[in-house]
């Protein structure tokens, strides 16, 4: 093979590979995907938000699931309810999967892993301690503090009752 050969092969395969690499970096899912969404930290509106964007796009493009990687000591109860509303409104199924190891779904983690159509969790994690509390970690005392237990307990028993738990 002649120099000029061997370069003309070489300027076929970049064109080759680019063109490949080019096809193959589309960033939307194929339909009927399993689109996997992680989230770590405090249930709050940024989770909120994300989390409705992520079921959009996955009922968008007609995913076949969608995967909530949920790792949270608890949050805004507030915001716990607008992502338990939105699992339960969502077109494709949602899993929810506590991980990493160690990780856990507490509190307002527990009650989304509850509305999802799947509940799962990875080795060495954990889930539940569901009691609200005051911001700084207070008990919420009294007649509103058994208010809002009560109120917690009917929504666990009715995810309870939604997905057959």
């Amino acid at each position: 093979m002649t120099p000029a050969h061997l370069r003309r092969m070489g300027y076929l395969l970049a064109v080759f590979l680019g063109a490949l690499l080019f096809a193959c970096s589309s960033s939307e899912p194929p339909d009927d995907a399993v689109h996997v969404v992680h989230t770590k930290g405090e249930v709050g509106p940024i989770m909120a938000r994300y989390l409705d964007r992520a079921i959009d796009k996955a009922e968008d493009t007609s995913a076949r699931l969608v995967v909530i990687e949920l790792d949270t000591p608890g949050g805004l109860s507030t915001s716990m309810e607008e992502i338990v509303k939105r699992i339960l409104e969502a077109d494709v199924p949602i899993a929810v999967y506590v991980t990493p190891p160690g990780g856990k779904a507490a509190s307002a983690g527990t009650l989304i892993a509850m509305a999802a159509h799947i509940a799962a969790m990875a080795p060495n994690t954990r889930i539940g301690a569901a009691s609200a509390v005051n911001a700084d970690g207070s008990d919420i005392e009294g007649a509103l503090g058994r208010k809002i237990e009560n109120d917690a307990v009917a929504l666990i028993r009715a995810l309870a009752e939604e997905r057959g738990r």
